[in-house]
């Protein structure tokens, strides 16, 4: 960590200095190795304006040619991606008088927050070109790699069978698989994913630690972000993205050294020498191109899957029964007037459904994962029952 003194801080002739370059150095080096994005991703150095790659749209293929004859024409087929770097910005604001006191203190909460909002604010570009700050569109860059193939996650105790389907939608376009990016939920259900066949888990091997560098033999890398559940921005759905990351390329063309703002309101926070305050300010410039998005797939929750749902049963009487279908599992048969603690047992009788119910009239049903859950009644009069994703 830089050693900075107080004057260094705080003091100055006024208006925007620059604090020394070790210290954006540092945020910049801290904010590479929190960001998911540089540790799947091919970095290449990109310049400000157009970075142009050259991509092949059909690959050469040897041939043999007999004593004599003539050679075959290339069937190498170019074409050009391009990266138009943009920038990422975030402020941070201290007051004089909590520098004074603890101004190392305050040296390492400025180089881990401005670095880790950075780095979120990389992946959410890369992954679903959103804006941090807002959870607004970015208008600027290339397409996101959400906008790759899709595949929904339907079942928990199935994931195994829709990776499989996953990798099958990436190699049957020609890619390789080299690596997952994944939201800590989809960790969780791949740890929940129970083998129908024997009881055994899936992959015991995962605890519940998020720091896991490689599945199945792949680089893996895990955050919040693949989802979009950070900053102002609502979760997506996405729950993991997987595929050929040599397609991603990805780089920066500045790193501007830390802004010291003393006057002024550059936060819209009020002015800063009538709070007795001092701002700093981290801007990196930076871009990325998918070669093709043909060469990921991302893993989605569901249309219609929820944590929370609401069931409610209408009239019934002795001998009618319902079931629940949680993803492809489905309960035994219900009495129509069982209690919230009866519904409980039945839903935890399935495997790899774990599961909460509270209520009386309208019961509350709490999954540890979303899931799409459904009703089928059984009554001989006008009774019903429903199920309602909250």
């Amino acid at each position: 960590m830089a050693t900075l003194t107080t004057t260094t801080l705080v003091g100055g002739t006024g208006g925007t200095n620059l604090l020394p370059r070790r210290v954006s150095d540092e945020i910049w080096k801290k904010a590479t190795a929190a960001s998911i994005v540089p540790r799947l991703a091919q970095s290449s150095p990109v310049i400000l304006g157009d970075n142009i790659f050259p991509t092949l749209t059909a690959r050469p293929a040897a041939t043999i040619v007999g004593e004599g004859g003539n050679k075959t024409d290339s069937q190498l087929e170019l074409g050009a991606k391009v990266i138009r770097p943009i920038k990422a910005q975030v402020g941070l604001e201290f007051t004089i008088e909590s520098i004074e006191q603890n101004p190392s203190g305050v040296l390492g909460l400025l180089q881990t927050e401005l670095s880790e909002a950075l780095a979120r604010q990389i992946d959410l570009a890369v992954f679903h070109k959103l804006v941090a700050a807002s959870g607004t569109a970015i208008e600027q860059g290339d397409v996101a790699l959400d906008t790759a193939p899709s595949y929904e996650l339907v079942d928990i105790n199935n994931i195994d069978a829709e990776i499989e389907a996953g990798y099958g939608v990436v190699t049957d376009a020609g890619y390789d698989f080299t690596g997952f990016a994944m939201d800590p939920k989809f960790v969780a259900r791949l740890r929940q994913a129970v083998n129908q066949k024997n009881g055994q888990r899936y992959y015991p091997e995962l605890g519940f630690s998020n720091q896991i560098d490689s599945f199945n033999g792949l680089t893996t890398a895990v955050s919040k972000t693949v989802s979009g559940q950070v900053d102002a921005v609502a979760d997506t759905k996405v729950r993991a993205i997987a595929g050929d990351f040599s397609a991603l390329k990805y780089g920066y063309a500045l790193n501007i050294p830390v802004k010291k703002i003393e006057y002024g309101d550059p936060f819209g926070n009020g002015d800063l020498q009538r709070r007795n305050s001092v701002a700093y300010l981290a801007e990196v410039i930076f871009g990325w191109a998918i070669l093709d998005v043909n060469a990921f797939v991302v893993f989605k929750d569901a249309d219609g899957a929820a944590r929370t749902w609401d069931l409610v049963v209408s009239g019934g009487a002795s001998g009618d029964t319902f079931t629940l279908t949680v993803g492809a599992a489905t309960t035994a048969a219900i009495a129509y007037n069982a209690s919230a603690e009866a519904i409980e047992t039945a839903l935890n009788a399935l495997s790899g459904v774990t599961a909460s119910v509270t209520g009386t009239v309208t019961k509350t049903i709490t999954l540890s994962a979303p899931a799409v859950v459904s009703a089928t009644g059984t009554f001989a009069g006008a009774g019903s029952v429903s199920v309602t994703a909250l």
